[in-house]
């Protein structure tokens, strides 16, 4: 199980994804765009991705948080500091 949350800088940032050319990040939502996402997105849906397939790209200021659940004996690749390249594992 895990989640990935998109977060675009406020006012500046945004995020692109290559599996939904039609969702736009950090955009003021009116009430009709509000409906239109809450029909589209419901939190139920799963997406699913190949390995090493790209997700989409960052557009100033953006980060994406992973929470997962993993046994007590996973290890990390990386130390907290690390800089990571694309492609490369976690």
């Amino acid at each position: 199980l895990m989640t990935q949350t998109m977060i675009g800088a406020t006012n500046v940032g945004s995020i692109d994804v290559y599996f939904d050319k039609t969702l736009k990040t950090n955009q003021k939502l009116d009430d009709y765009t509000f409906r239109i996402w809450k029909e589209k997105f419901q939190p139920t849906q799963e997406t699913s991705f190949d390995k090493g397939e790209a997700f989409g790209e960052f557009k100033l200021g953006s980060c994406i948080v992973l929470v997962f659940e993993a046994p007590s004996t996973y290890h990390f690749t990386h130390q907290a500091g690390d800089k990571i390249r694309v492609g490369e594992k976690l």
